[in-house]
């Protein structure tokens, strides 16, 4: 999910929560895994810069240090190259400001999903 929809103290969300999960997906297809695979729910929440207020005092006994709330999107595994406009597009979809991510129709002209001229799906 995207922050803004775990995150109770902000007042509600929009369509850029799709964009966050656009970016899970071609993650998961990029890399072969889901995001944060293998961590913790609480850091990844943590990760994504849900404070320690939002989170329960019975699953926490005290804060973790302001260190671990990097609010970043989810960490690409070292052995993945990615193209400099496939990474951009990876960042662009995780910004945690839903205000700094691209609306649907923006990501569409990103230039990594721009099909070069005289390309076709023939087999779909």
């Amino acid at each position: 999910m995207a922050p803004e929809v775990i995150d109770g103290q902000k007042i509600g969300y929009n369509s850029k929560v799709d964009i966050w999960s656009v970016g899970c997906v071609v993650f998961e297809m990029w890399t072969g895994r889901r995001p944060w695979s293998g961590q913790e729910i609480v850091s990844v929440l943590l990760q994504v810069g849900i404070s320690f207020n939002q989170l329960s005092r019975a699953v926490i006994a005290e804060p973790l240090p302001q260190l671990y709330q990097s609010k970043v999107g989810p960490p690409l595994p070292e052995d993945i190259d990615l193209s400099p406009q496939a990474d951009d597009l990876r960042k662009r979809c995780f910004c945690v400001n839903p205000n700094e991510r691209p609306s649907a129709a923006e990501l569409r002209q990103h230039p990594y999903l721009v099909l070069p001229p005289g390309w076709e799906f023939n087999d779909i």
